[in-house]
């Protein structure tokens, strides 16, 4: 990593888009390429807890984006798509094996981080092109990130029921309510309550992971 110094050049800038300490034009700053790289990620965490993103997920993004960078061995203002692309096939190659929805994410990842630095009213393109003479740009496009297997982005191995299938399994959900009734057990009532669940669910196309289920034991074949 090269050694350089941001100082007397004079980088004109907002106040609140760049942090003051790389602003200031009477500070130099060792190792200035780690010290704009580390503002660029604090400056994006505070975008996305604006956006009311979760802690979670802010700092798995930044850490993805910081291995990124290590992987490079480069900095935003000169990424470009083939360390993207060399970054991504290393990560499909490598000894464990990662799911389609993890490589989106990594890509997600990246390229949300490519557009709040090249985004004009953070600043930090005129700053990378005053002081290191290059600026960052969108390394993440269609033609390079992976893309869904399927419209409702699950692995090829699943599907949804047949008619066939959803009316045996629904027939399944009314015997067991019968069943459990017949018997005086208290499991009928819930058993119920799901019964009727999956049904509204299924008339309203409903994927809301507020659906919450009993914890009755309906035993399905699974050849239906």
């Amino acid at each position: 990593m090269r050694d350089s110094r941001v100082g007397s050049q004079g980088v004109d800038v907002v106040p609140g888009r760049i942090p003051a300490f790389l602003s200031d034009q009477t500070v130099g700053l060792l190792r200035a390429e780690d010290r704009a790289f580390e503002a660029m990620l604090d400056g994006w965490r505070a975008q996305q807890l604006a956006r009311g993103l979760t802690v979670a997920h802010i700092e798995a993004s930044c850490r993805l984006v910081g291995r990124f960078q290590q992987h490079t061995n480069e900095y935003p203002w000169t990424w470009s798509p083939h360390h993207f692309d060399e970054f991504m096939a290393d990560r499909r190659s490598g000894q464990r094996r990662l799911a389609l929805s993890t490589l989106r994410s990594n890509a997600g990842s990246i390229r949300t981080f490519c557009c709040y630095v090249t985004e004009p009213r953070y600043g930090w393109i005129p700053f990378c092109e005053k002081v290191f003479g290059q600026i960052p740009a969108q390394v993440v496009f269609e033609w390079n990130a992976p893309r869904h297997a399927t419209d409702d982005a699950v692995t090829p191995g699943r599907r949804s029921l047949t008619r066939t299938e959803l009316q045996r399994f629904f027939d399944v959900v009314d015997d067991f309510v019968d069943d459990e009734f017949a018997k005086r057990s208290k499991r009928w009532l819930p058993a119920l309550r799901d019964s009727i669940a999956f049904k509204v669910a299924y008339a309203t196309g409903s994927d809301d992971v507020s659906w919450r289920c009993s914890s009755t034991s309906i035993s399905v074949p699974t050849r239906m």
